[in-house]
């Protein structure tokens, strides 16, 4: 059997923007967010190979988690056109079948 889901390469610096923007959403989160934004965080971590596959509720939170992460260089007066790159290949990633794991 297998599922549609969201297919996307990831590199290093990537892997790394993705972790700190769920660590910082973390921080603020309830509870509810809380656990979805850990089990993404521990699936982007899982992710060595650099191939990482969402379902539709983890790629909404990704592309979240990324924003807010956005938001807060805005507010600081910092650069983020790392970031709006990455989350523009996050919002054009294209739908893979996997099998269910």
């Amino acid at each position: 059997m297998a599922e549609k889901q969201r297919f996307l390469k990831i590199d290093y610096i990537e892997h790394n923007m993705m972790i700190a923007a769920l660590l910082q959403v973390l921080e603020t989160a309830g509870p509810d967010l809380t656990e979805r934004a850990q089990s993404l965080g521990e699936k982007v971590h899982a992710c060595k190979d650099g191939r990482l596959f969402l379902k539709e509720d983890e790629f909404d939170l990704a592309l979240y988690v990324m924003n807010e992460l956005r938001n807060t260089y805005l507010a600081a007066d910092r650069g983020c056109g790392a970031m709006d790159k990455f989350m523009l290949r996050l919002m054009k990633s294209k739908y893979k079948r996997v099998p269910v794991r």
